[in-house]
């Protein structure tokens, strides 16, 4: 439910600090929308910096969703919180997707001016720090 939502964002919508509607969204915002796309409210983080592990992003996770689940066990539909090469922390959220039995990202990612859907290769799968799943 929640992939198949945020896929419908895919080259669609725009990338944007804080935003929350399906022309522009940031990371956390994909997140949100697909959530309420999928008729499920969840508590959103709406006033944060550009780097938001400083404000409280994996707290907001772990409120909605519950504690972390093991990596290995990582499936479609999954939230993932990433960490960017270079930091410190955790700072970014993606939605773990399929296609033809493999895992993708969609996510709101600056570099790419919008929402994208991309293979989950070695690169990106170390770059995943924590998976979250929702508890219906």
């Amino acid at each position: 439910m929640l992939a198949k939502n945020a896929r419908k964002l895919v080259g669609k919508a725009k990338w944007r600090h804080l935003g929350r509607s399906e022309k522009a969204v940031d990371c956390g915002g994909l997140v949100v929308l697909a959530f309420k796309m999928s008729g499920i409210n969840v508590k959103d983080l709406k006033n944060y910096g550009r780097e938001p592990h400083k404000n409280g992003l994996r707290d907001i996770l772990v409120t909605n969703l519950g504690e972390p689940i093991d990596k290995n066990k990582m499936k479609e539909n999954d939230i993932v919180f990433i960490q960017w090469d270079g930091m410190n922390e955790p700072s970014h959220v993606a939605i773990v997707g399929s296609c033809d039995g493999r895992l993708t990202l969609i996510h709101s990612y600056s570099h790419a001016d919008g929402v994208v859907e991309h293979g989950l290769d070695e690169n990106w799968i170390r770059k995943i720090k924590e998976v979250y799943r929702w508890r219906s």
